[in-house]
């Protein structure tokens, strides 16, 4: 029994690094939601077999795989370079950091409760170096005007704009009312920060 229980967990830990060969391009523009789905796919495993049975392990590493991709489910995407986004918005290094925030959105802006709600918005990130800027992201999650809720999140961006992309998953116990996300972000000495707002029914 014990050789089974190893055999299957080695087998459901080998199967996400096959998935992420198999994707690789994928994988290069969500790194995060990749390495999300094989730890969360791991742990869960892990998990299931403590408990000393095969389905035990099975249904550790589904559990596990559904949360790591929550974890990482963040998608940026580059729309334009440093060095046109440079051009475009006249910046000269010695004005240090620059970090903005804009078009954000929230889609569906009415959901239903189990629903993802799709959170979208801009970065603008200019350095006087030409290194990727470290953002320290923080989305905090109100109901009806108070904070419920609260999800950090670093990432490595490159320069110039980012269409940043996000799902948060509605519980299916949530209660109906309206909800906000406010991002707020950090790179360095910069801040900057954004707000959308749905209604769960």
């Amino acid at each position: 029994m014990t050789t089974s229980i190893h055999r299957l967990v080695v087998a459901v830990l080998i199967s996400p690094v096959l998935l992420i060969n198999t994707s690789c391009e994928t994988v290069m523009q969500n790194k995060e939601a990749a390495i999300g789905a094989a730890l969360g796919t791991g742990i869960g495993a892990g998990v299931g077999a403590a408990f000393g049975k095969e389905k035990g392990a099975l249904i550790g590493a589904g559990v596990g795989l559904v949360s790591g991709a929550l974890i990482g489910h963040y998608i940026a995407k580059q729309e334009r370079t440093r060095t046109q986004t440079t051009a475009s918005v006249g910046y000269r290094p010695e004005q240090g950091n620059v970090l903005t925030i804009s078009e954000a959105t929230a889609a569906p802006t009415v959901a239903q409760k189990g629903d993802r709600v799709k959170v979208s918005f801009k970065y603008t990130i200019l350095r006087p170096d030409e290194d990727q800027a470290q953002v320290k992201e923080t989305h905090e999650i109100r109901y009806n005007g108070s904070p419920v809720e609260t999800l950090p999140n670093n990432q490595s961006l490159d320069q110039g704009e980012q269409r940043i992309t996000w799902e948060y998953p509605v519980k299916p116990d949530a209660r109906a009312g309206t909800y906000q996300i406010l991002t707020t972000a950090q790179i360095e000495e910069k801040q900057a920060a954004s707000i959308v707002t749905f209604t769960v029914r």
